[in-house]
């Protein structure tokens, strides 16, 4: 529809009255009021998307055939000055949510010229959530981060970006007992903080369950990287830092540590790697991993493509990249 946000919501209101058994619902560039419209007109609602201009995949279709009563999915897009408004719909559907995609509006401009800007960020517990993205919440998310974690025990799936932390939190994701999927973009926390992160993930070498580990634009410092490498699960490792403003990334003795420690990894599959400086004695260490089926250099510095392809056996897929799109299956906010 090419009319504006404000008449569109007008058009679907009319409608809703009248659709009371809309189950699907996949809608584009509208206002925040849409989440009081769904709350009010669509109690069978199951699968609800409000998104902005990125893509959306709809592979949880299953969802829309599930008899069960209340929501499945909900990804929202909202404006920071009305984070609330997608409260009554968490509350009413925090019991049957699978998947829980939040993106709050990085919208300073906007916010400037109201008057009263609401920062809200309410706990709820979700039984049955398995997956949760969050990108640029409100303040009043990090303090209460922590707690909320602890009321999602089947969490496969945990995405945060552009989120400051309060001490402590990260420290937690290591008790979460299904979790395989971290992706952090932007996280900002102390060194600790992140250092005992992952250390915890790599001395619960019996009991954790993380398979891919994706660092993106993160304070990730030399013993940090060291740490990560030593996650015996991983599958699959991703660390990218940026070309434009910090963290730097790790030192040439940093880069000797992680290097070595992934090539010991077992199960780690895929190596992906942006904004490195590395040296052909970093290849030799790599190289010696049994598992690595496919690294990716993304603007890595200090070694040609012909040193790393011919560092690796033929059954390793070396590549070498310049843009997000050559770099294949990523989450869309990466960058």
């Amino acid at each position: 529809m090419g009319a504006s946000p404000f008449y569109k919501t007008w058009l679907l209101l009319k409608l809703f009255q009248h659709s009371p058994q809309l189950e699907w619902l996949d809608i584009e560039n509208t206002d925040d009021i849409i989440y009081e419209i769904i709350d009010t007109y669509c109690p069978n609602i199951k699968v609800f998307v409000q998104r902005g201009t990125d893509e959306w995949n709809a592979e949880n279709e299953h969802f829309y055939h599930d008899p069960s009563p209340g929501m499945k999915v909900l990804k929202g897009e909202l404006y920071r000055a009305r984070a609330s408004a997608v409260i009554p719909l968490l509350q009413k559907h925090h019991s049957t949510l699978r998947i829980l995609d939040l993106g709050y509006k990085d919208t300073d401009s906007y916010s400037s010229r109201n008057n009263e800007v609401e920062d809200v960020f309410t706990v709820f517990p979700y039984n049955n959530l398995t997956y949760l993205h969050i990108s640029y919440p409100p303040p009043s998310a990090g303090p209460l981060m922590k707690e909320q974690l602890q009321l999602i025990p089947n969490l496969t799936t945990l995405s945060l970006a552009c989120l400051r932390v309060l001490e402590g939190t990260l420290q937690y994701l290591n008790e979460i007992p299904h979790l395989t999927t971290l992706i952090m973009r932007d996280v900002r926390c102390t060194q600790d903080d992140i250092f005992c992160c992952f250390g915890a993930f790599a001395q619960n070498r019996a009991k954790s369950s993380l398979k891919k580990l994706h660092l993106i634009k993160c304070n990730v410092s030399d013993p940090v990287v060291e740490e990560v490498a030593k996650i015996k699960s991983l599958t699959e490792l991703l660390i990218h830092y940026s070309h434009m403003f910090g963290p730097d990334p790790p030192g040439l003795s940093g880069v000797t540590g992680f290097t070595k420690g992934i090539a010991r990894l077992p199960k780690l599959n895929h190596l992906n790697i942006g904004f490195w400086r590395f040296k052909k004695n970093h290849l030799k260490h790599l190289c010696k991993s049994k598992s690595l089926r496919e690294v990716v250099f993304f603007f890595v510095d200090g070694i040609t493509d012909d040193e790393a392809y011919n560092a690796f056996s033929p059954n390793v897929n070396v590549r070498f990249v310049e843009s997000m799109s050559e770099i294949g299956d990523l989450p869309f906010f990466i960058y």
